[in-house]
């Protein structure tokens, strides 16, 4: 059985590796904008290679989307809400748990 302190670990782990993919993504998709509109008059070789490379960066977003899907349904092992939302406030907290608080940094979930 996982303890709380593995979970919230574990958690830490994905949401650190979902947010370096969201960065990754976020440059992939400026630079996909910024050659698009150089691809005026070029060769068909540079049509099919954005092409190509859009494809891949679309593959890329869904996964982004999958492995975001449980980072945001997590579940605060100490209240067992939803980690990151309150239904009862619009705000998303991304540091703590928006109900008791509990924090999910790496210093407290390596040293737990």
């Amino acid at each position: 059985m996982q303890t709380a302190s593995d979970e919230l670990l574990q958690f830490t782990r994905q949401r650190a590796g979902v947010l370096a993919e969201l960065g990754a993504c976020a440059c992939a998709a400026l630079a996909l904008w910024a050659i698009a509109g150089r691809l005026d008059g070029a060769q068909p070789e540079a049509h099919a290679s954005f092409l190509a490379v859009a494809a891949l960066f679309g593959a890329g977003l869904v996964r982004l989307v999958v492995q975001l899907v449980p980072v945001l349904s997590f579940r605060c092992p100490r209240c067992d809400h939803l980690f990151h939302a309150d239904g009862a406030r619009p705000a998303v907290r991304l540091s703590a748990c928006a109900h008791c608080g509990l924090t999910a940094s790496r210093s407290e979930t390596s040293g737990a």
